[in-house]
């Protein structure tokens, strides 16, 4: 097979475009921010299509970095689902009002709340209003950690 037919030369040719491709207007968030791929996978994409067989890729699936400010390489790289990949991203939302991810205003009528939700499995599950910021984001990472989840965490344990 001609490795431009391969279903997952798409997320390698886009990965690369990323990282590589300063007229793509994503380009700032990772080649402009000096995320590069690695020299075995840019030199060689039967390498990456060879290692994307092995780690698991499926259609419907998105090339992913473990961690959001590190290159494109074996061991940063895994294929997850895309509201996984929506999770792991360095951004908090320009409107975010908390600081924190999951976190969000809930005015009541003895103040300001904060409400702790999250993305799970397709479903938007409530984790509770608490009287602080940093209680909410507590409760959102504590619920990372005792579900085992891929979303990033709030707070380096």
């Amino acid at each position: 097979m001609k490795v431009t037919k391969n279903p997952a030369y798409s997320a390698y040719q886009n990965a690369k475009t990323r990282c590589y491709n300063k007229n793509r207007p994503t380009w700032k968030d990772y080649g402009g921010r000096g995320i590069k791929m690695c020299d075995s996978w840019l030199k060689d994409p039967k390498k990456f299509l060879r290692w994307a067989q092995k780690n698991g890729y499926k259609k419907g699936l998105q090339l992913d970095r473990k961690n959001t400010n590190g290159n494109y390489s074996p061991i940063n790289c895994r294929f997850v689902t895309p509201s996984v990949n929506c999770a792991n991203t360095r951004l908090i939302s320009k409107n975010n009002t908390s600081g924190f991810r999951g976190v969000t205003k809930h005015p009541r009528p003895k103040g300001i709340f904060w409400r702790a939700r999250i993305a799970n499995e397709g479903n938007i599950k409530s984790l509770g209003v608490f009287k602080t910021p940093e209680e909410a984001a507590r409760a959102y990472d504590n619920f990372i950690i005792k579900n085992n989840t891929e979303h990033p965490l709030n707070f380096k344990n």
